[in-house]
């Protein structure tokens, strides 16, 4: 399927969407459609290319964690995992420094006790799909699936077609899409 359209951006995406609408007046819509399908898809998705690795050495009470961060999947010093804790309980701990032991997200950063001021910690976490924009014109879900996109962004406009068939068809075919992809 990928070669079967211009999908290559999200200005392909985007053109092969409004042709693919019925009604002209969706066409203004689209963008809004095509983050209905971002969002859907951090929610079903668990595929090895949003795995990704970032190292970092903390410096201050919290460290922002990196852009696209979905949710963690390893954390370690090099030897042996840390350990995740509530907000709760990771307040009680004494604010001193030395070689962590836990940690905790809490607003997109990340915090370890005892503070890490000189240990590399590394994390292997699920990424969130980078948003298509005209600035940000492809990621890696748009390279690997542009079926995701096609079908999700023309389901997100079947609610306001009158005719249900092609509401049904897409609708199928954007499960098939997300399903060929679920690992």
């Amino acid at each position: 399927m990928p070669g079967r359209w211009a999908l290559a951006n999200h200005s392909g995406l985007v053109a092969e969407a409004k042709a693919g609408t019925a009604i002209d007046v969706l066409a203004t819509r689209i963008p809004t459609f095509v983050k209905q399908v971002e969002s859907k898809a951090h929610r079903r998705l668990s595929d090895p290319d949003q795995e990704a690795t970032f190292t970092t050495v903390a410096s201050g009470e919290y460290t922002a964690l990196p852009a696209y961060f979905g949710e963690m999947v390893s954390i370690s010093k090099g030897v042996g995992n840390l350990e995740q804790v509530s907000g709760q309980v990771f307040s009680g701990y004494p604010a001193v420094t030395g070689d962590p032991r836990r940690f905790v997200i809490v607003n997109n950063s990340i915090a370890f006790a005892p503070h890490n001021t000189t240990t590399p910690i590394t994390m292997i976490y699920r990424r969130n799909v980078p948003a298509l924009t005209e600035a940000a014109p492809t990621n890696w879900l748009l390279n690997r699936a542009p079926d995701v996109y096609f079908y999700g962004t023309l389901a997100g406009a079947c609610p306001f077609d009158l005719d249900d068939a092609p509401a049904v068809k897409a609708r199928g075919s954007f499960e098939r899409a997300v399903g060929g992809i679920v690992v």
